[in-house]
């Protein structure tokens, strides 16, 4: 269908795993998007956010512009967002 998938992990076992999907696989250092908009400089199309409240804001960041965050996971255990600020946190054009 020609779409670029990237896939997250924390642990290093977890990238050869991802890869054998099909996916690129980068290491998640909390500073995932910065190295996404190396490869894609104008963010991705779509981001399914499992971690939760803590990547939230860097998967935001990943994002391109009409994009659109599917926030759908809490494993992070984290249930709110303290000093959510939304016009600093969702860029421009973002769903």
């Amino acid at each position: 269908m020609g779409c670029q998938v990237y896939a997250t992990s924390r642990r290093e076992a977890g990238l050869e795993l991802l890869r054998s999907r099909g996916a690129t696989a980068l290491l998640d250092d909390g500073a995932v998007a910065s190295r996404l908009r190396e490869a894609e400089p104008s963010g991705v199309h779509a981001v399914l956010e499992l971690v939760g409240v803590p990547t939230l804001r860097d998967s935001l960041a990943a994002t391109a512009v009409h994009g659109t965050v599917c926030f759908c996971g809490m494993l992070s255990d984290s249930w709110t967002i303290p000093n959510f600020y939304p016009m600093d946190w969702i860029p421009n054009g973002c769903a």
